[in-house]
């Protein structure tokens, strides 16, 4: 599944604009119904929109708690990248 948090290119080929809270929010509620309505097991999730996206993960966070808080799965939020190693749990 893919969460589209950034802003889109200003045209054709050009980057996509920085991920805002708003998109996050949108993108975060829409996939906690998907979520539910497919019966997902569980969903692992990297620091989204804090990469390129440029937000801090101390505003990002606390927007996955409230929107994936409430669900009865486990929730993996992985917070560093290692080429190579798998993460850990």
């Amino acid at each position: 599944m893919n969460l589209f948090t950034q802003e889109a290119a200003a045209s054709h080929g050009a980057k996509p604009g920085r991920a805002t809270i708003e998109n996050v929010n949108h993108c975060l509620k829409a996939l906690g119904k998907v979520i539910e309505a497919e019966k997902f097991k569980s969903i692992a999730l990297p620091r989204l929109a804090t990469g390129v996206g440029g937000l801090d993960w101390k505003d990002v966070k606390p927007l996955i708690e409230k929107h994936l808080g409430h669900l009865s799965i486990p929730i993996y939020v992985y917070g560093t990248y290692h080429p190579g190693v798998q993460a850990e749990e």
